[in-house]
C-alpha cells in the first residue's frame, strides 16, 4: 500500500534534486561569469590607474599657498592638537587591547630592544676586536656586526608600526584615529632608513672598523642624520596624518607647510653632507685637479636643489606631484645605499681573500 506514495516521493524527490543540481550548474557558471568580469574589472582599473600616475602627476593637485590660507591655521592646529581627538586615540588602543592581547607582544619586543640596545652597541664594537689579525680575521664577524647593526635600528620602527597597525583595525576607530595610524604606519621605514644608517658610522661599529670609512665622514654622517631623525620624522608623521584626514591633496596649510619645511631641512642636509668640508673631503683631497674636484662646489648645490624643487611644487600647488617624486627620491637613496653596503661588503671579502693568499 505505500510503494506507491514511496515512488511519488522518490519521484518528487529526483525532481528537486535535478532542479538543485541545475541551479548550481547555474550558479558555478554565474560565479565563472563573474569571476571573468572581475578580472577584467581590475585590469580595467590597473590601466586606467597607469593612465593617471602618467597624466595626473603634473596636473596641480591645490591652489598654491598664499596668505590668506594662513587664516584657517588656528582652527587647524587646534583641531591637531585637540584633547578630545587624542582621547579617541588612546580609547582605541585600549579597546583593542582588551579585544586582543597578544599584539602586545611586538611593543615587549620593542621595549626589550630599547633596554639592551647598550648591549647590542657593546656586541658590535666586540666585533671589531679580532679584526686586522690574520689568524682570526673573517668575514664573519662583518656579517655579524651588519646584523647588530640592523638591530639596533629595529625597536622604534617595530613600536610605530605595530601601533599604527592596530589603530588602523581598531572596530570603532575615529576618523582622527585612522588618520593617526596612516602616520604611524609610514614613518617606521624613514626611521629604519636613517638609524639603520646611523648606527652604521658608529665610531667603532661597522663602517668604522670593517669597512675602513674615515673618522671625519662617518661622524659627519652621524650628525646629520641625527638632525633628519629630530625634525624630519616628525614632520613626516605630521605630513602623513594630515594627509590622510583631508581627502583634497594640501588643503590643509598645516599638511603643506610641514612638508616644504621638511624638504628644506632634508636640502640643508644633503648641502653639509656633500660640500666639501663634509663626505668627499678625503676623496677630494686625493684626486685634485679632477673634474670632480672642479665641481666640488657645484655638486651639493646640485643635489640641494632636489628637495627645493619639491617644496616648490607643493608650494605652487602641485602638492600630489611633490609627495609622489619625493618617495621614488627615497626609494632611489635606500637603493643607492644598499649597492654602497654591498660593495663595502665585496671589497672587504676580497681584502680577506687576498690577505690569506
Amino acid at each position: 500500500e505505500l510503494r506507491p506514495e514511496l515512488r511519488e516521493l522518490l519521484r518528487v524527490r529526483a525532481e528537486l534534486l535535478d532542479k538543485a543540481i541545475a541551479t548550481q550548474d547555474t550558479y558555478v557558471r554565474a560565479l565563472t561569469e563573474l569571476e571573468f568580469s572581475q578580472g577584467q574589472l581590475i585590469d580595467t582599473a590597473s590601466r586606467y590607474d597607469d593612465f593617471l600616475a602618467e597624466r595626473l602627476l603634473w596636473v596641480r593637485s591645490t591652489a598654491p599657498i598664499d596668505v590668506g590660507m594662513f587664516q584657517a591655521l588656528p582652527d587647524q592646529v587646534a583641531a591637531l592638537l585637540s584633547p578630545a581627538h587624542w582621547f579617541d586615540v588612546w580609547a582605541a588602543l585600549a579597546q583593542v587591547t582588551l579585544a586582543n592581547p597578544l599584539w602586545l607582544l611586538p611593543l615587549a619586543l620593542a621595549g626589550i630592544l630599547v633596554w639592551r640596545h647598550k648591549r647590542i652597541l657593546r656586541a658590535l664594537v666586540a666585533t671589531g676586536a679580532q679584526l686586522g689579525k690574520p689568524t682570526t680575521d673573517s668575514i664573519l664577524y662583518t656579517v655579524q656586526a651588519l646584523a647588530l647593526t640592523l638591530l639596533a635600528a629595529l625597536p622604534w620602527p617595530i613600536l610605530a608600526f605595530t601601533l599604527g597597525h592596530q589603530l588602523r583595525h581598531a572596530p570603532e576607530a575615529s576618523d582622527f584615529t585612522r588618520a593617526v595610524s596612516q602616520g604611524l604606519i609610514w614613518v617606521p621605514a624613514q626611521i629604519f632608513f636613517l638609524e639603520s644608517f646611523r648606527t652604521l658610522c658608529h665610531p667603532r661599529g661597522l663602517g668604522a672598523l670593517h669597512f675602513r670609512w674615515p673618522a671625519a665622514v662617518t661622524e659627519t654622517i652621524r650628525r646629520e642624520l641625527r638632525t633628519l631623525l629630530i625634525l624630519a620624522v616628525p614632520l613626516t608623521f605630521v605630513t602623513a596624518t594630515l594627509s590622510a584626514i583631508n581627502a583634497n591633496h594640501g588643503r590643509n596649510v598645516i599638511e603643506r607647510t610641514a612638508y616644504v619645511i621638511g624638504m628644506c631641512v632634508l636640502a640643508l642636509v644633503i648641502y653639509r653632507l656633500l660640500r666639501p668640508s663634509g663626505v668627499p673631503r678625503d676623496y677630494l683631497s686625493s684626486h685634485r685637479e679632477g673634474w670632480v674636484d672642479r665641481l666640488k662646489y657645484v655638486w651639493p648645490i646640485a643635489a640641494a636643489c632636489i628637495p627645493l624643487a619639491l617644496a616648490a611644487l607643493a608650494a605652487t600647488g602641485f602638492y600630489y606631484t611633490a609627495k609622489v617624486l619625493f618617495w621614488h627620491v627615497f626609494s632611489t637613496a635606500m637603493f643607492v645605499m644598499g649597492l654602497l653596503m654591498v660593495r663595502s661588503l665585496l671589497l672587504r671579502m676580497l681584502m680577506l681573500r687576498r690577505r690569506s693568499l
